[in-house]
């Protein structure tokens, strides 16, 4: 969402980052919530129920680089993709073996 989309939303125009860390030993992830004017201060967080399929405002948007920096953040906190979903790890692998597989083909065909 841009920041004319966001201001016709109802939205405040401003730059927002979520940055997470690791909570100590705790099992939990603190976030941190700043503007390009100050920390945001948790004063409370209301939870309203909606009927089901009826439209809802997101609670916050930020910007596609932020988010960015909140999975970053959020990689070396220690949490990573659930299985399914891919990851890096897996990937690098899958691309190893491939170059493998390219090695031995191109061998055999005497390339």
């Amino acid at each position: 969402m841009d920041r004319e989309e966001r201001k016709e939303r109802g939205g405040i125009d401003m730059d927002i980052q979520v940055r997470a860390e690791k909570a100590g030993f705790s099992p939990m992830i603190d976030l941190a919530i700043r503007t390009n004017f100050s920390v945001v201060r948790r004063e409370s967080v209301v939870f309203d129920s909606k009927n089901e399929g009826e439209r809802y405002m997101p609670t916050l948007s930020i910007p596609i680089p932020q988010a960015q920096v909140l999975i970053d953040d959020l990689w070396r906190a220690g949490l990573r993709p659930s299985e399914g979903t891919g990851s890096a790890g897996s990937l690098a692998a899958t691309e190893r073996h491939l170059k493998d597989l390219q090695k031995i083909v191109y061998k055999k065909l005497s390339l």
